[in-house]
């Protein structure tokens, strides 16, 4: 590979459309962990976990664009919900709660789409 000198880009701006490119990836998430989310059959709540989930991107400074998918609604029982947790009842005692996957399952489907999408993204040159 040959290398390059960068005085050549001092007066160029080059800018990828990372957040165009985020925050549709982020959606797809979103959507598949909706689809995924378990909704709690004999219950007054009638699936409002399931209805939680947004997506909201930001900027952290000037140059760092964060999306972040999450529970608007219920986000104390995404780690409950996913990984299972003890449970304890007058009946039977104790016991564990059987777990949900539905985050991290998302996350894995998109995570290579998303790297893939980045890495084909056209690059935008303006001159300052």
């Amino acid at each position: 590979m040959e290398t390059q000198d960068l005085d050549k880009f001092q007066g160029f701006d080059i800018k990828i459309e990372y957040e165009k490119i985020c925050d549709e990836w982020a959606e797809v998430c979103c959507e598949n962990i909706k689809a995924n989310s378990p909704v709690e059959q004999h219950s007054s709540r009638g699936g409002k976990y399931q209805q939680g989930w947004t997506v909201k991107g930001e900027y952290d400074g000037e140059d760092k664009y964060e999306v972040r998918v999450w529970n608007a609604t219920d986000w104390q029982l995404t780690h409950l919900l996913e990984n299972g947790h003890l449970i304890t009842n007058a009946r039977n005692g104790t016991g564990w709660a059987k777990a949900h996957p539905h985050i991290n399952p998302a996350f894995k489907s998109v995570r290579n789409k998303f790297v893939k999408a980045i890495k084909n993204a056209e690059l935008k040159i303006n001159k300052k």
